[in-house]
This record gives C-alpha cells, sequence and structure tokens, in this order.
C-alpha cells in the first residue's frame, strides 16, 4: 500500500476496504493514518475490525476460534524457523496452549523485551489520530472475535470523518443476505456504496475548488 501511489495518474481515485478473517493477520492497519492529509486513499471501509489489538489478543478467544487461529500462527511461524532460529525459541513458540501465551513469545523476536514494546510500534490504533480520510466501520455485535467492548466508540463520537455501523447479528464477518444459493454479503455491498458516495463527492469538491 505504501508503494501503489507512485503508479497513479492524477486523475486516478484509490478505495481501501479491509476485511477482517479468523485466519488472517487480525489487525486494521489504518494506512491513512501514516500519511494523515497527503494520504492518497479518498475512503476506507473495514469489517469486522478489532481496533485495539493489544486489547483483543490480551485475553484468550472463545473456543474454537483460539485453537484454530494458534494452529494458524503456528503454521506460519513454521514457515520462517529455519530464518528465526537465532533470535527465538521456535520449540517454545510451538508448545503454547492458547493464542495469547503464543503472542507474547513471538513479540519477543520483534520488540527484544515485552509486548507492549511491540504493540507501541505495530497496533493498528497508534496513528489512529492523524487520519482524515473517511473511515466506515462495519461491527456485530454477536462478533465471537472482535467483540462488542472492543469497538472504540469515542473514536466515532469525536472524529467527523469516522462512521460506524453496529448490528444485533452477523458473528464475525457474516453480514449475510438472501437465502439458499442466493446469499450475498450486505456489508461488502454496502462498503461499495459507500466508497462511490465518497469519491463521488470528493471529486466535486475538487472541481469546485479549482472554480473557486
Amino acid at each position: 500500500m505504501k508503494f501503489t501511489p507512485q503508479y497513479l495518474s492524477p486523475d486516478m481515485s484509490l478505495a481501501c476496504i479491509r476485511t477482517q478473517k479468523i485466519i488472517v493477520d487480525p489487525h486494521v492497519n489504518f494506512v491513512p493514518g501514516e500519511y494523515g492529509s497527503s494520504c492518497h486513499i479518498n475512503g476506507a471501509v473495514c469489517i469486522s475490525p478489532g481496533y485495539d489489538a493489544e486489547k483483543m489478543f490480551s485475553k484468550r478467544l472463545p473456543q474454537p476460534y483460539d485453537f484454530l487461529w494458534l494452529l494458524k500462527q503456528k503454521r506460519n511461524l513454521a514457515k520462517y524457523a529455519e530464518s528465526l532460529k537465532n533470535v527465538t525459541d521456535i520449540d517454545k513458540c510451538m508448545k503454547c496452549s492458547n493464542l495469547p501465551q503464543f503472542e507474547k513469545e513471538l513479540h519477543n523476536i520483534f520488540s527484544g523485551n515485552s509486548s507492549s514494546s511491540y504493540w507501541e510500534r505495530n497496533n493498528p490504533m497508534r496513528d489512529v489520530d492523524d487520519i482524515s480520510t473517511p473511515v466506515l466501520c462495519v461491527n456485530s455485535l454477536d462478533d465471537p472475535i472482535c467483540v462488542h467492548n472492543l469497538i472504540e466508540y469515542d473514536l466515532f463520537e469525536f472524529y467527523p470523518n469516522f462512521l460506524l455501523v453496529t448490528t444485533d447479528y452477523g458473528g464475525h464477518n457474516g453480514f449475510l443476505d438472501g437465502s439458499g444459493n442466493q446469499l450475498e454479503s450486505w456489508a461488502e455491498k454496502t462498503a461499495v456504496d459507500y466508497l462511490e458516495a465518497v469519491t463521488e463527492f470528493m471529486q466535486k469538491y475538487e472541481i469546485t475548488k479549482r472554480i473557486l
């Protein structure tokens, strides 16, 4: 994402949709926050974000999610075991029985001393104050992974460019509508509609600036 803007022509628009899934990196990487008002992204949508990753990984996830995520992380680590064997105890990581324990051991590779040092540089909320891009977040209150008490409600109260949609039901990245073989994600459709509206607004805004 950091290198994408150099390949864009001046008349092109860039938007971002982040769909959080159980067995991939859970961090909501707020790319717009790293560049503030100079960011080239017109709008962004985060579906089932976890917000503060440090809080999210400080406790065990409900089963079977904790087990499945731990298994995936161990498989990822095994791919790089040969390269990392001199900087961490691979066997100790592989013997971890839950995700918080595994994350704590793994962070020593990158921070050298503590999880807090790792999250200080990698928590996706670290640059949230600098985001000027319009961002829509979609969360379900019954999400077993990104649970409802992780939602940063203050974020949406104090920053006008942040919008939040919550539903009572939807699970983790569910948000399905229809029946049988006609099931579709209404959240993804909402994301596209939102980004189209934001892009249209920004284009009209740029035209108005040139006229004035």
